[in-house]
């Protein structure tokens, strides 16, 4: 009988330590939003990405866009909410990446305002040469970091990141943003930048109206 009650007893503590540890793993800000401070990993067994405070990461990897820098995808963005009560800076975007061939220029971020809209900070330009190949991983890719090259305060409201090539474009050697078609984002789209040859202009248009698709982000902040 003691023995029994010891049992219980013991796994009455082992339940209080698990739940202890998975509640640290959560830090509640201003509003009570939940944000991750787990290494979220890059999807394929192996640890990247952010290790503090992070804004997203929203949606699960299905889908693709190759971000070719000329013709169909000049530029791509992608919109997100925040919701601090308070202003957090933003020290950097992260976005779910694979490479194709062997890019030799350069990729980066800004953060906006809106679409093409005023930018409110602009990343270090990032090579994408070692990023992982397309060919080595199934529909995965990894976390891919755009340090900005000044911590942006932001407050509550809808924002646009935009990623941008430093090359001319390519249509053999670039990245590929992943996209959640499933179940995306609500009200936030994905969007692409290109050249329409009847209007005789650069336009934007969201990326699969269809399906809303939205391409993978998060942001660290402190």
């Amino acid at each position: 009988m003691k023995t029994n009650k010891l049992i219980t007893l013991l796994a009455a503590i082992a339940l209080i330590i698990i739940w202890g540890c998975e509640k640290d793993e959560l830090t509640s800000i201003d509003n009570n939003q939940q944000v991750s401070t787990r290494d979220p990993g890059n999807g394929n067994g192996n640890k990247g990405g952010p290790k503090g405070k992070v804004l997203g990461p929203w949606g699960v990897p299905d889908g693709l866009l190759h971000v070719y820098g000329i013709g169909p995808s000049e530029a791509a963005a992608q919109s997100f909410p925040c919701e601090f009560k308070k202003a957090r800076k933003i020290t950097s975007i992260w976005a779910r990446l694979a490479r194709t061939g062997n890019p030799t220029d350069a990729y980066y971020m800004t953060l906006r305002t809106a679409l093409d809209g005023t930018i409110l900070g602009q990343s270090v330009n990032v090579s994408v040469a070692g990023v992982i190949s397309e060919d080595e991983i199934q529909a995965s890719g990894e976390w891919v970091e755009f340090p900005l090259q000044t911590p942006v305060p932001l407050i509550a409201g809808d924002y646009f990141v935009q990623m941008e090539r430093t090359g001319p474009g390519d249509y053999y050697n670039y990245i590929n943003w992943f996209t959640d078609w499933m179940d995306p984002l609500p009200n936030h789209a994905g969007w692409i930048r290109y050249y329409d040859d009847y209007l005789q202009e650069t336009v934007w248009e969201m990326y699969d109206p269809g399906l809303s698709d939205e391409f993978l982000i998060m942001l660290s902040y402190k």
